[in-house]
Formats: C-alpha cells, structure tokens, sequence
C-alpha cells in the first residue's frame, strides 16, 4: 500500500494513499511500477527537446542491438564488423539508391561508444 498520495496519470486528479481507483475520473490508478513506466513515456515524449531524446533512444537501441548481434563493445579504436552495420542499415556505395529507407536508417546506427557519443 502506498503511504503517500498519488496522482492520476489519466485525470491528474489527487488521490489519497491507498486509493485503488480515482476519485475524479474512476479510472484504477496503477501501482509503482506501472506509475513509473508512464512517468518515464510522459517525461520522454512531453516537454522540451522530446524529439532529441526519442532519437537518442533509438540510437542507443541500434547500438545495444550491434552490440547483441556481434557479441563485444567496440571502446575507441575498434568498431562493430561491417556485417553487423549494414544488417541494421549502414549506407556504403551505392545501396541507398537500391534500398532507400538506408538514407534514415543510418542516422541510428555507430561504429563504436566514442562515435556513438560524439
């Protein structure tokens, strides 16, 4: 049970602690972990600079997926194998022109943690 009041995250009506439902609008108010999983969307994609921070989530993915997919965290020098970055949309030579989504989808990808950062 709750010991503090909590917040609707449908109505943003207050509630008292233990409430299972909202007052205002009746809706089951979620628990701690389901309240911080919508905090978490609602101050991703509300507020200032919520674009920056969903493409620097999609960064971070298609480099946590390079880093599943080749099995090692490339540091400063080395990098991912070129299998790998062309896998999740590297552009080399002339592939844009026969797979054109390449052009966006290499915004999202990096070649090792200092690329990734700079």
């Amino acid at each position: 049970m709750p010991t503090h009041a909590t917040v609707c995250p449908f109505c943003r009506g207050l509630n008292s602690a233990g409430e299972r439902r909202c007052y205002r609008c009746g809706r089951p108010l979620p628990g701690p972990l389901a309240s911080g999983v919508i905090g978490f969307f609602q101050n991703t994609f509300t507020g200032d600079a919520a674009i920056t921070r969903i493409f620097l989530g999609l960064c971070l993915l298609v480099f946590a997926l390079c880093i599943i997919s080749d099995h090692r965290l490339p540091l400063y020098s080395d990098q991912f194998s070129m299998s790998t970055t062309l896998r999740f949309g590297a552009l080399l030579g002339s592939l844009g022109t026969a797979e054109p989504w390449r052009y966006v989808a290499a915004v999202f990808v990096h070649y090792n943690a200092v690329h990734l950062v700079c």
